[in-house]
């Protein structure tokens, strides 16, 4: 939820302005979705690009609520989504790597981005299993304990304390079924 209020703190600058609550909600649900890629990949370079296209897509979104008459309509809204998946993959994609301080070659940048490691695991999977896979993403494997704690207060996983093992939850196979961020 940190991450979550930082996004919230950096929209309220915005909102305060224009008072268009779609335009508002809509922001605020993609803050959540933001937080949850970030999450999901243990990326802080992800989680500060996805911020900035928040703010570009409630900029864009709230420009064309001005030129229709400050008329809210559905496709305002489904523009503004699309433009903020659309900005964030733009960034990720182009300036991820240099973000990170990278020397990747321009095929290593247009291969590279956030990885949701959740999907790399198995329905069920041990701490171990998450540890080695944050070792060949070169993440510390230190952070391995607070990325399934991350994971189970999201409710992305369960875990057993009769196997030891983690489990997707049902919630999460469902809304992740296409298996890419």
């Amino acid at each position: 939820m940190q991450k979550l209020d930082g996004y919230l703190l950096r929209l309220d600058a915005c909102k305060g302005r224009f008072v268009v609550k779609p335009l508002n909600r809509i922001a605020d649900q993609l803050a959540e979705e933001m937080a949850g890629l970030g999450d999901l990949t243990d990326d802080d370079v992800l989680f500060e690009l996805s911020h900035r296209s928040i703010f570009a897509a409630w900029k864009k979104a709230a420009t064309l609520w001005i030129l229709n008459d400050q008329t809210w309509s559905r496709s305002i809204g489904d523009f503004m989504v699309w433009f903020c998946y659309y900005d964030l993959w733009s960034k990720v994609h182009v300036f991820g790597d240099m973000f990170k301080g990278g020397e990747a070659s321009s095929d290593e940048v247009q291969k590279s981005g956030p990885k949701n490691m959740l999907e790399s695991l198995g329905t069920t999977f041990n701490e171990q299993q998450l540890q080695a896979l944050r070792t060949t993403l070169g993440k510390n494997p230190e952070g391995t304990r607070h990325q399934l704690n991350v994971w189970k207060n999201r409710g992305f996983i369960t875990f057993s304390q009769q196997t030891g093992l983690y489990t997707k939850t049902e919630t999460y196979l469902k809304e992740n079924s296409h298996g890419q961020i």
